[in-house]
């Protein structure tokens, strides 16, 4: 983004120049010479890490991403739950069937609270026992991780109503059990997922409240555990991952705290993304229609890839789902699956594909010190400002000494 900005920037300054009766100046060449310097680095250094990655990937666990395509009013009517759940069990089938010993998801697909917290207190007799029974089973009979993205949440002490609810993912286990750990997510959409002052400024809540679409009280919890998942694979050989959900892959910060480094490795073997992009599709007589912001929430995912090194596999509702590999490429093909060989063709379908997921052993810069460059910009940003105003209040002073 930096080498980006630099480089509009220089462009810019070169095209208004003229208009100032100046051209080929020194701070121009200067400014030429330096962007064009960094762009060949970042090429040549780009290079050498993609040619030296066969030295430092191995291959984990073939791992499977199944894609639904149920358009966001679809899934808010509530009524297709059951058939939703009925579509993504006979797609893992055939993962399942293929191999996978991973099985991932989309947010919120499963409509139920699959919190214990929960269903500890709820009994038998509530419909999201039945669908952690139905999940629990499903991981034993087959042998197979499946990793939920569903609702979380507590119950208040006196009543069985909810006191924290969280946008959530949960991983069933071989042996039937779900695993102890939860992930709620941490970075919620502001009026999406949460209106905004809810405990700070009860006030300013209760306006912004009128501005949204709905008439209830529909905010999230925040999260606060960055959760690694377990698993092992047939040999025994044991994985960590973590999972970012929704838009929290746009997000440098997330990913980081997921992979940064720990006792000389990263925290995990690799990251996944489930989302329901649902909200981006259009449903008409011919069925449901891809828009641009699908591909836009894939390509975010790219960049986490890079800065961390570390692969991303993706399971979304409505597409695109895809595994992103360490180096940022978009992966066109799959070990085995239904979708579309090209990943961009995954749009508003159903389907699912499976992969060996590749594991990256290299730690980045960004790994270990985050976002320090960010950190320098607004640095100098303030001094340059500083400066300025010095500068400009300088030149007031003696113009007026001047009078």
């Amino acid at each position: 983004s930096f080498l980006v900005a630099m480089t509009n920037a220089a462009i810019a300054d070169f095209f208004t120049t003229p208009f100032r009766g100046k051209w080929l100046t020194v701070s121009n060449c200067i400014k030429a010479v330096v962007v064009s310097l960094a762009i060949v680095a970042a090429l040549l250094y780009g290079r050498f890490r993609i040619e030296q990655a066969d030295d430092f990937i191995e291959y984990g666990p073939l791992a499977a991403s199944v894609q639904s395509n149920v358009p966001q009013s679809v899934k808010e009517s509530c009524q297709d739950e059951s058939e939703i759940l009925a579509g993504l069990l006979t797609q893992s089938d055939d993962s399942i069937k293929a191999g996978a010993r991973l099985v991932i998801w989309p947010e919120t697909m499963v409509m139920a609270n699959l919190d214990k917290r929960v269903l500890d207190r709820l009994g038998p007799a509530y419909t999201c026992n039945a669908i952690d029974d139905t999940l629990k089973s499903y991981a034993k009979d087959n042998t197979v991780y499946i990793l939920v993205g569903a609702y979380g949440g507590t119950l208040k002490d006196s009543e069985l109503s909810f006191a924290t609810r969280y946008n959530s993912a949960f991983l069933y286990q071989p042996d039937g059990s779900q695993a102890d750990c939860q992930y709620d997510k941490i970075h919620l959409v502001p009026f999406g997922e949460v209106v905004p002052f809810k405990r700070s400024c009860p006030f300013l809540y209760r306006m912004l409240m009128k501005f949204t679409p709905y008439d209830y009280d529909y905010s999230l919890d925040y999260g606060e555990q960055y959760t690694v998942f377990e698993m092992d694979d047939t040999d025994s050989k044991v994985y960590n991952f973590g999972v970012m959900i929704c838009y929290e892959d746009t997000i440098p910060a997330i990913a980081r705290r997921f992979t940064a480094v720990e006792s000389g490795g990263k925290r995990v073997d690799w990251l996944v993304n489930i989302s329901n992009d649902g909200w981006f599709v259009k449903s008409g007589a011919d069925g449901v229609g891809a828009t641009t912001e699908l591909i836009e929430h894939t390509v975010s995912c790219v960049f986490r890839a890079v800065e961390n090194r570390t692969a991303i596999i993706r399971s979304v509702n409505t597409g695109i789902s895809c595994m992103v590999d360490s180096m940022g490429r978009i992966r066109n093909d799959y070990k085995v699956g239904n979708l579309a060989k090209k990943a961009v063709n995954r749009q508003a379908v159903a389907g699912w594909f499976a992969d060996k997921v590749p594991i990256d052993k290299r730690v980045t810069v960004f790994n270990r010190y985050g976002q320090w460059l960010d950190f320098c910009c607004a640095v100098g940003f303030v001094l340059c400002a500083a400066a300025a105003i010095g500068k400009s209040a300088r030149k007031t002073k003696k113009n007026e000494d001047n009078k």
